[in-house]
Order: C-alpha cells, then structure tokens, then sequence
C-alpha cells in the first residue's frame, strides 16, 4: 500500500508542476465550477472522469445568511463553495485501499487547488507538505499559506475521509 500511495504521490506531484499557472485566489463562483467541469483547462490530458458538472451545484445558504454551493460527484466527492465572492472553497473524497480511488481522490484534490488559482510552482510544494503530515498524523489540521492562499488537509482515522479546505490568507 505504501509504495502505492507514494507513486501516486508522485504522479500527482508530476500534474501539478505541468498545469498552467492560473492568478491568485480565485474568488469567482463561475470560473472555479468551469475549471471543476472542464479540467482540461487545467491540464490538458485530464479527462471527463474527474469533473464536477456544473448541473450538480446545488445552492443554499447558511444560518447568517451566507450563499453556499454544494456538489456531489460520483459517490465518494463533495465539494462546497462558499461565500460571494468565495471565502472558501472544501473537498471530501473517502479513502479507499483502491489505488486508482487514492489515485482520483489526489487528482481531484490537486484540481481543486488549481481550480483556486494556486500556482504550479507552489502546489506540488504545499500538496505534497500537507500530504506527508496529515497522513503521518491523521485527525489533526494541518495547512499551509502560500500564494495568499490558506491550503488547509485533515485525513480523518474515524472515517477514512480526506479534507481539502482552500481559502484566502
């Protein structure tokens, strides 16, 4: 299992340093649910099998009154925007001993912080920092600010659910 996961490590590591650099922290609802359901514009050689579907957001609000967006993809991936202009944007994806699960689940984690405006030269830093301790040392938060971005992973023991929380620094 180990050195699956670390070859999808490094898998994920190779996309993010080849994705074109997008500009800061992406505050617009529109262009983060199209890079979500486009991630060829992302990076090239993905595919329709990681994308969330503009279709599946579905919009609500919080007790104060803050506009949220929620998508599900496939069974095991939630998404939640929040916020106008977004404030913060999380993905859960459940964890699998499934290494193309594993596999999916850091390519649409990687997506999400592309999608976020998160530079390929930054991103393959911060993912692979916050992956190696929040799987050392799960149930606890660990994050990382870079790029005006706060990147923040939980891997929960409890449940086997991994959390990406992006929002700005």
């Amino acid at each position: 299992m180990k050195k699956g996961l670390l070859l999808v490590l490094v898998l994920v590591l190779a996309l993010l340093v080849s994705c074109q650099a997008l500009a800061g922290f992406q505050e617009s609802r529109w262009q983060i649910m199209d890079l979500l359901a486009n991630p060829e514009k992302i990076e090239k050689v993905m595919t329709k099998t990681v994308a969330v579907s503009k279709e599946n957001w579905e919009k609500s609000d919080l007790k104060d009154g803050t506009p949220r967006w929620l998508a599900q993809s496939g069974k095991l991936y939630n998404y939640e925007l929040i916020g106008i202009p977004i404030k913060s944007a999380t993905m859960t994806g459940g964890i699998s001993d499934d290494t193309n699960q594993v596999y999916e689940l850091m390519i649409r984690s990687a997506l999400l912080m592309r999608a976020m405006g998160m530079s390929k030269d930054k991103a393959a830093e911060v993912f692979e920092t916050l992956v190696n301790a929040a799987t050392k040392d799960k149930d606890n938060k660990y994050y990382v600010k870079a790029e005006g971005i706060r990147v923040e992973m939980t891997v929960f023991s409890g449940m086997p659910i991994l959390m990406i929380t992006l929002s700005k620094a």
